[in-house]
C-alpha cells in the first residue's frame, strides 16, 4: 500500500513539476517581452502567449497563484509602458493640433483668384502646406481631417465656378503626394482603402440583389422593390465613382 501510495505521489509530483515548468518557460518568454516597443506586435504575442499558458497543466494553488502573478505582472509592465507612451505621445501632439485647427482656420476665408491657373496654384500650396504640418494626436485626427475635407469640398466649389472639376483637385493632389516617401505611403494606404470600400459595396450589392428576388408582387412588395434598387443604383455609382478616383492613384 504504501509503496503504491509513495508511486503515486512521486509521479504527481513529477506532472506537477513538468507542469510549472511548463508555466515558467512561459514567464521567460513574458518577461523578455515587458519592455518590448513594439506596439503593434508585442500585445498579439501575449495573447499568444495566454492561450499557450492556457493550455498548461495544473499546479498546485499556492505555486499556481505565485506563477500567475508573475506572467501576468510582466504582461502589465509592458501594457502600462504603452498606455504612458502613447499618453505622452498626445500630450506631445497637442501643439501640432493647434497648428492644424489654426491652418483649416486660416483656409477657410481663402477665396480662390478668378483665373483657373492662379486658383490651381493656391489649392497646390495649401495641399503642400497641409502634408508638411506636423502629425496631430490620434484622438484628434479623425476631426482634423474631416474639418480639412470641408475645407477641400469649399475649395472644389469654387474651382468648379472657375472651370475646374473635382478631377481636377484630385489630380493637384496626388501630384503633390508623389513627391515625397510620405506622400506615396499615403497614396498607396488611399488605394487600398478604396480597394476594401469597392468590395465591401459589391458585397453590399449581391446582398441586395439576393434580397430582391425574395420579394412578391403585392403593393407593399413593390415599394420595398423600389427601395433595394435605389439602394443598389446608388452603391453602382459609388463604385463607378471610386474606380474613377482608383485610376488616378499611381500603383507604386
Amino acid at each position: 500500500f504504501f509503496k503504491s501510495r509513495e508511486a503515486y505521489y512521486g509521479q504527481q509530483r513529477e506532472t506537477h513539476k513538468k507542469h510549472v515548468d511548463d508555466k515558467m518557460a512561459l514567464i521567460t518568454r513574458a518577461e523578455a517581452m515587458k519592455e518590448s516597443t513594439d506596439w503593434k506586435n508585442t500585445p498579439i504575442k501575449y495573447k499568444q502567449l495566454q492561450e499557450e499558458w492556457k493550455k498548461t497543466g495544473p499546479v498546485p494553488k499556492k505555486i499556481g497563484d505565485k506563477l500567475w502573478e508573475r506572467f501576468r505582472g510582466a504582461a502589465d509592465a509592458f501594457f502600462q509602458n504603452k498606455t504612458k507612451h502613447f499618453a505622452e505621445q498626445d500630450a506631445s501632439y497637442k501643439a501640432n493640433t493647434e497648428a492644424r485647427e489654426a491652418f483649416i482656420n486660416e483656409q477657410k476665408a481663402v477665396v480662390l483668384p478668378q483665373e483657373l491657373l492662379e486658383a490651381k496654384n493656391v489649392i497646390a500650396e495649401q495641399q503642400k502646406k497641409w502634408s508638411e504640418l506636423p502629425y496631430a494626436a490620434r484622438t484628434d485626427k479623425d476631426r482634423l481631417e474631416k474639418e480639412w475635407k470641408a475645407v477641400q469640398d469649399a475649395m472644389i466649389v469654387q474651382l468648379k465656378e472657375r472651370g475646374g472639376d473635382e478631377t481636377t483637385l484630385q489630380r493637384m493632389r496626388i501630384d503633390q503626394l508623389k513627391g515625397s516617401d510620405k506622400g506615396r505611403e499615403q497614396l498607396q494606404r488611399e488605394r487600398m482603402n478604396i480597394n476594401d470600400k469597392i468590395k465591401r459595396l459589391t458585397g453590399d450589392i449581391n446582398t441586395l440583389e439576393t434580397n430582391l428576388g425574395f420579394f412578391g408582387k403585392s403593393k407593399g412588395a413593390l415599394a420595398l422593390v423600389a427601395d433595394y434598387q435605389e439602394k443598389v443604383d446608388k452603391a453602382r455609382a459609388e463604385i463607378d465613382r471610386l474606380k474613377a478616383q482608383l485610376k488616378q492613384i499611381p500603383r507604386e
